[in-house]
């Protein structure tokens, strides 16, 4: 379909193009060839009279019209998706959409789990994408690059609304055989030991724990670093290292695993996670029904993993 000479379905592969900023990893999103793909960029690039797209390096970066256009075709689509296409009585079982989530790690490795087990039944048609928190999260809102974030509030979009998924504590990991294990977990043992790090790379969100321990106490001795939550328990077996994870995760990895899950010892926030969203394009019943469904499994585990009763 063509308005005032421009092909919309031209605006899909505009959105994700600047998304992406890449014609391989677009035309992966977009199930198209890569020559398909860089057709499509070639069209809008000759409609708008701006290139859109510029070469930075090694990288493609997006010029100024480039990013604006995003903005507002984004916003249409999301718009169009909800106010056009949204069915006016909004049936789970029967509805077909896939849905972007960045979700932190926390969330990723348990919550989102079980939310797509309990999809495989109540709602066959939602298909999910799990993405690490990284980059600018409210703009990716703002276009519609993202559904739905799963972060910890520290690193909500402002201006956004969002509601409390869960809180919960952080937890002290080590190998069950480790000498470590059998001493009393005082804030000197702690301390004074060693630690595997995280460090998820430089465009993503730190982890808040040891934000919070570092400025409190100092920084930790690390003999090791490792990019994620999923990595931490295979390099503490066989180990007299320390690992510090949020209490859900910590409880997964004992459970599974000979690992020792203790308190820390001394006080710490809680992990505040959140789910947000945007509502400009006005209600989005798939979306509330989602956090409906995020919000009811979270609410059926304790604060440390442990099932408390099954979902109906």
């Amino acid at each position: 379909m063509r308005f005032r000479g421009l092909d919309l379905n031209l605006l899909s592969a505009l959105v994700v193009l600047v998304d992406e900023c890449s014609v391989s990893a677009a035309a992966t999103r977009l199930h198209l060839s890569q020559a398909a793909t860089s057709n499509a960029l070639a069209r809008l690039r000759a409609y708008f009279g701006d290139p859109l797209l510029v070469r930075a390096g090694q990288q493609m970066m997006p010029t100024e019209r480039g990013r604006a256009l995003h903005r507002e075709a984004g916003m249409l689509l999301r718009q169009v998706e909800a106010r056009v296409l949204a069915a006016p009585d909004f049936d789970p079982a029967t509805h077909r959409r896939d849905i972007t989530i960045i979700a932190a790690e926390a969330v990723a490795l348990g919550l989102m789990a079980r939310l797509s087990r309990e999809l495989t039944r109540q709602a066959p048609g939602l298909s999910l994408t799990i993405r690490p928190p990284r980059g600018n999260l409210g703009a990716q809102l703002e276009t519609g690059a993202v559904d739905l974030l799963a972060v910890p509030l520290k690193y909500a979009a402002p201006a956004r609304p969002h509601c409390l998924l869960h809180d919960e504590p952080f937890r002290v990991l080590c190998w069950r055989g480790a000498g470590i294990a059998a001493q009393p977990m005082t804030p000197e043992l702690y301390l004074g030991a060693d630690h595997v790090g995280l460090h998820p790379g430089a465009d993503r969100k730190m982890p808040l724990d040891q934000l919070m321990i570092e400025q409190a106490h100092g920084p930790l001795r690390r003999s090791v670093t490792v990019s994620g939550h999923a990595a931490v328990p295979w390099y503490l077996m066989g180990t007299e290292r320390l690992a510090t994870l949020p209490g859900r995760i910590a409880r997964q990895f004992a459970d599974a695993l000979p690992l020792s899950c203790r308190a820390l010892p001394f006080e710490l926030p809680q992990l505040r996670l959140v789910l947000q969203w945007d509502d400009r394009a006005g209600p989005d019943a798939c979306l509330s029904w989602l956090v409906g469904r995020l919000q009811a499994l979270a609410a059926a585990e304790d604060p440390e993993g442990t099932d408390i009763h099954e979902i109906h």
